[in-house]
């Protein structure tokens, strides 16, 4: 019996990183075993199994594997193609970094991990190159209508970004879609930049002193917004985020930082977390400013606990503001980040928010989410017509638009937004060839379209439409658990 010869033994060793090194102690002694429970003597059996013995029939299991999974995969729905860049543990030194991109496709019922291949090096050229080559190893060409990234320079950029690299490498135009969830990452930088101030540092500011002071802090006295009738004024929609906090608690959440944003939300409004009788306040985690989450969960603790971390007044102020501007714009919106239906009219909502205020770390805020308005453009705001929270007659506003007004085919937003419609323009049916749907639904009024089989399924096509990149995040995180068990080999 070869036991190598079966897939599922390489693929449990596999998922359980265990190196070839210890496969071949792991497999002998489990072969010794069995064979002194059958009751034959050593000296009938020779056992064969060596490191290199196991390495090379894991890799023809995991070939093997990998060239079936690419064949049963046969997807019938419209597809997103996700990448996302990271340093990870190179597989040919340890103590090295190499350029990982993770690319995923999603759609209706499908999240499929293409590949992470290694870069030679993190340009817009070499991701173009990487996803357009698994894209088409998957022969997934025909079935893709967008991209899902970060809005880095090297992905976005006009000239020699990866978005339009792969679309002149696939000879097909696509949908860009900015990732949400960067996009106000972004903008809560710029809010706590403003307020707390910045550094040259690659940790936080106010992130150690939070640390080291956790265990000397009393949990159970802090400070909330509802304690001070002026403070609370000040946040006008309380019990409305409460209660959406609350509702999204219910729902299960990709990550654990997600979660504690949610509860933090309603403490710091003085609510009480569902299901909990006391709250127990997590331990601090890691301050480096890539960890865009931190920014909000230390400022919520901080200012909580800022009376025991004997903060100055100023001090005090400005995490109130932070915590003030997270539960005011921050937590609706990054929480319905993934439908992006919703994303035209959020993204207004936002801008028109924002554009009344006067305080300098909300205009600051203002001027970041104006330079990434990538859902207010002609073809994206089509996304708009599916929104059951934009009016009838912003709807005929936009049709009429769509079929009459020129437009210019510019990469960037429009403008200033007012409102839909100033976005539609002839060039906004580029979507509807794009997503391989029909826009006859338009020739009815909007009241009709609920009924109408062609606007159903563009409606089922947009609903599935995930504009965040937390999936690409997940293959990060297997290749960083991964590439510990593997031998020096770039597959």
């Amino acid at each position: 019996m070869n036991v190598l010869k079966n897939t599922l033994v390489t693929s449990a060793l596999a998922r359980t990183s265990t190196s070839s090194y210890a496969g071949t102690m792991i497999l002998k002694a489990a072969v010794q075993a069995t064979v002194a429970d059958l009751g034959v003597e050593d000296r009938e059996v020779r056992i064969v199994c060596s490191r290199s013995q196991l390495k090379r029939r894991s890799d023809e299991n995991h070939k093997q594997l990998s060239e079936l999974i690419k064949q049963e995969f046969e997807p019938n729905c419209m597809l997103l193609v996700h990448f996302d860049g990271k340093l990870c543990p190179s597989t040919a030194d340890a103590d090295e970094k190499a350029d990982r991109l993770p690319v995923v496709v999603s759609g209706k019922g499908v999240e499929k991990l293409l590949g992470i291949p290694e870069l030679p090096h993190g340009s817009g050229e070499c991701i173009a190159q990487a996803v357009v080559s698994l894209l088409i190893d998957w022969d997934l060409k025909e079935n893709l209508m967008g991209l899902v990234f970060d809005t880095t320079s090297t992905n976005s950029g006009r000239w020699g970004g990866a978005c339009g690299l792969i679309q002149q490498k696939l000879g097909k135009e696509l949908l860009e879609f900015a990732c949400r969830h960067h996009v106000l990452e972004l903008v809560l930088g710029a809010v706590f930049d403003n307020l707390v101030g910045n550094s040259k540092s690659p940790d936080l500011l106010f992130g150690d002193f939070l640390k080291n002071h956790w265990k000397t802090i009393d949990k159970e006295t802090y400070r909330t917004a509802a304690a001070s009738r002026g403070l609370l004024k000040l946040i006008p929609n309380a019990d409305e985020i409460i209660r959406f906090s609350c509702e999204h608690l219910q729902n299960r959440q990709p990550r654990d930082d997600y979660k504690e944003l949610l509860e933090l939300t309603i403490i710091f409004l003085g609510g009480s977390v569902p299901g909990k009788v006391e709250y127990t306040f997590r331990k601090p985690g890691a301050t480096s400013k890539t960890r865009w989450m931190a920014k909000a969960l230390y400022s919520y603790k901080i200012w909580m606990f800022g009376k025991q971390l004997k903060l100055t007044t100023a001090q005090s102020d400005c995490f109130f503001k932070v915590c003030a501007f997270l539960a005011n714009f921050y937590v609706k919106n990054w929480f319905e980040c993934p439908s992006a239906v919703r994303d035209p009219a959020n993204d207004l909502a936002l801008m028109r928010l924002l554009s009344e205020e006067k305080e300098p770390h909300l205009k600051a805020a203002f001027g970041k989410m104006a330079n990434h308005l990538w859902y207010l453009s002609e073809k994206l705001v089509c996304l708009a017509l599916f929104d059951d929270r934009v009016s009838l007659q912003e709807k005929r506003k936009m049709v009429r638009s769509i079929r009459s007004k020129e437009g210019t085919m510019h990469w960037h937003a429009l403008g200033f937004p007012q409102t839909e419609n100033d976005f539609a323009t002839k060039n906004s049916l580029t979507f509807f060839e794009i997503t391989k749907t029909s826009s006859r639904f338009m020739d009815k009024d909007p009241k009709e379209w609920p009924a109408d089989p062609d606007f159903n399924h563009g409606l089922d096509v947009v609903r599935n439409i995930i504009p965040v990149n937390d999936i690409a995040e997940r293959g990060v995180s297997l290749i960083k658990k991964y590439i510990p068990s593997r031998e020096k080999s770039r597959d």
